[in-house]
């Protein structure tokens, strides 16, 4: 009988553990990949803990995604269209500059979330994520070079940001996300 107990014991204590153990596995999984940004394309030449260069040339267009392209808008007219792209949506956050015949543009794109079902609760958010895409096109809509990364912020520290903006200084292109998340993205374009 007191074999019986233990063993019933030893099960019941088993069930109530590696629910939690498999959880904790899980959540180291999710901030090992992403607690960095996983890159793709053209890499940035180096990445500054500053907020960056300051506005050489902004346009007067402002930017938009329709139709899975980028178009720019002035004074209400559509005065520019890219070529379409399919990971692009309505939803995402754009900033656009124009230099030396390449127009660039940034969008940052809400991904989702990913978060892990418990035994005991509802669904524990791990991470928010977002694209972060940052194009080169030439005058007529076509892709000379990109940059994209997914990068993955932890809820209620403050680094999931809304905003994407460009700035030229000295020829090189800095990407900054607003709130700041202390790091901005700097490329050569000449």
């Amino acid at each position: 009988m007191t074999k019986t107990i233990r063993i019933l014991f030893l099960f019941l204590l088993i069930l109530l553990i590696l629910p939690v153990g498999l959880t904790r596995v899980m959540v180291e999984y999710y901030e090992h990949k992403y607690s960095n940004p996983i890159q793709e394309g053209r890499m940035p030449d180096e990445v500054v803990k500053t907020s960056g260069g300051t506005e050489e040339e902004k346009p007067e267009y402002s930017a938009k995604i329709m139709n899975n392209s980028v178009v720019l808008i002035r004074n209400g007219n559509i005065v520019w269209k890219s070529q379409s792209f399919e990971y692009l949506n309505w939803y995402s956050h754009v900033d656009v500059l124009i230099h030396n015949n390449t127009i660039y543009v940034a969008i940052l794109k809400e991904k989702g979330i990913v978060g892990i079902k418990e035994f005991y609760q509802d669904i524990d958010v791990v991470y928010h994520l977002q694209e972060r895409y940052l194009l080169a096109l030439d005058l007529n809509g076509n892709l000379k070079w990109y940059y994209k990364e997914l990068k993955g912020c932890k809820p209620g520290e403050g680094c999931y940001p809304s905003e994407i903006e460009l700035k030229l200084k000295n020829s090189r292109l800095y990407v900054t996300y607003a709130p700041f998340e202390k790091r901005t993205l700097v490329f050569n374009v000449d």
